[in-house]
């Protein structure tokens, strides 16, 4: 009768199959499949064996039929040490996080004694420096570890270049195990072009997008993932008062999350909020609250929110891209409104991914029209000149405020 005993092979727990056991002690470290004492081969170690399997890296023993080869190939396969992929494409707004992805994938892959030898970080704005990557990602790497390539700022993705789409389809295939080449980029690639299209066949792609700043319930489930990952346990209102507190912001959430495992160091009850508030620069004023005190025309509100945006060291062409952002969504709906289109059309057009929010839009923008936006808008782009003149922030914004509160007032 088959023996029931379990045996552990790497972490989980198997059952014996008909006559085979499995054993985990192998001297060279590396598990193999032996049968049961009463039915062994003359030599199990050695001459019982067929040689490792290339999938699994498990020796299966003689005699044993097709239809059972392949079952163990299958059931070991978690057996097989984990592969780095050869080839990875990063790309989005959020820099932090983006930088955090591209240094987790560098300590990772390159041995840190060899670093100086096998990684490069290559700034590819030129056809010619991407193919010089690709030639250095082909060069086996010194010592041990692997090589890492770093292609930054690509700007391949949204190009026509058939000398490069021919050297890609040469290389990217041909990429050795002991190299990888990392792609990055700050804008999406453009998924017509056929290089975007080649690469991301090659390649894992990972979008590395900020968090719109409206999207409150998706920034609170971004602050609940990193401070689980950092093991900071937090009171529901303690989550709610740091989700306002850094927004969309990955860097600020980090820096705030690696102050409070400090001040958590060894304690088992999770942080209130009274005790965030004290750790954390908590404050409700941002540029969506700006944008909303200037539809509402309300030059007093909006000039405290200026000033307290500044004294907070808000850059204030940040400010001025949230409030174009928008007050463009604002003049693409209300002049859709009038024209009559229906609600798919309107968040289609305007680029909105919920058409629920549609029905907010609408009670906000009555007693506005698309007249009074656009003139708004135009103020809101000359702003946005002016200070990449060099123009004082501080008086820049705060005319700007006075003259879009007395247009939509009007």
């Amino acid at each position: 009768m088959a023996s029931t005993r379990k045996h552990r092979v790497s972490g989980q727990f198997l059952h014996n199959q008909r006559n085979f056991c499995f054993l985990v002690d192998n001297p060279p470290g590396i598990p193999y499949i032996q049968r049961c004492a009463k039915n062994r081969p003359p030599s199990s170690r050695g001459l019982g064996h067929l040689p490792f399997t290339e999938a699994t890296g498990i020796r299966i023993p003689l005699g044993v039929y097709f239809g059972k080869r392949k079952w163990f190939a299958t059931s070991f396969s978690f057996v097989k040490e984990e592969q780095i992929v050869p080839v990875l494409m990063y790309w989005g707004d959020d820099e932090f996080a983006l930088d955090a992805a591209v240094h987790r994938s560098i300590s990772t892959t390159v041995d840190a004694a060899w670093v100086s030898f096998n990684y490069e970080k290559i700034v590819a704005d030129k056809a010619e420096a991407v193919i010089a990557g690709l030639n250095q990602a082909m060069t086996p790497p010194f010592g041990t570890g692997k090589r890492l390539v770093w292609l930054a700022d690509a700007q391949i993705f949204s190009q026509s270049n058939d000398l490069l789409l021919a050297e890609l389809e040469r290389s990217l295939p041909q990429i050795p195990e002991t190299g990888v080449l990392l792609f990055t980029t700050n804008s999406k690639p453009d998924g017509r072009s056929k290089i975007t299209k080649l690469i991301q066949k090659h390649a894992v792609v990972q979008e590395f997008m900020a968090i719109s700043a409206w999207k409150g319930a998706e920034i609170a489930q971004q602050v609940r993932r990193v401070a689980g990952e950092m093991q900071v346990a937090l009171t529901a209102e303690a989550l709610e008062l740091l989700s306002i507190a850094v927004g969309n912001n990955s860097r600020q959430l980090q820096t705030e999350l690696t102050k409070l495992q400090i001040f958590a160091a060894g304690r088992s009850q999770p942080l209130t909020a009274e005790e965030v508030g004290n750790l954390v620069a908590v404050t409700t004023q941002n540029s969506l609250q700006l944008a909303e005190a200037l539809r509402r025309g309300e030059v007093a509100r909006s000039l405290d929110l200026i000033g307290a945006l500044l004294e907070r060291n808000e850059p204030a062409l940040k400010i001025v891209a949230t409030l174009v952002g928008q007050f463009r969504t604002w003049l693409w709906v209300k002049a859709a409104i009038e024209g009559g289109a229906a609600d798919e059309e309107i968040a289609k057009e305007a680029d909105i991914g919920n058409p629920k929010r549609l029905y907010f839009l609408r009670k906000d923008l009555q007693g506005l029209t698309a007249h009074q936006l656009g003139l708004a808008f135009r103020e809101l782009l000359t702003l946005e000149f002016a200070l990449k003149q060099g123009q004082d922030a501080t008086m820049a914004l705060q005319t700007m405020a006075i003259r879009v509160c007395q247009l939509l007032n009007s």
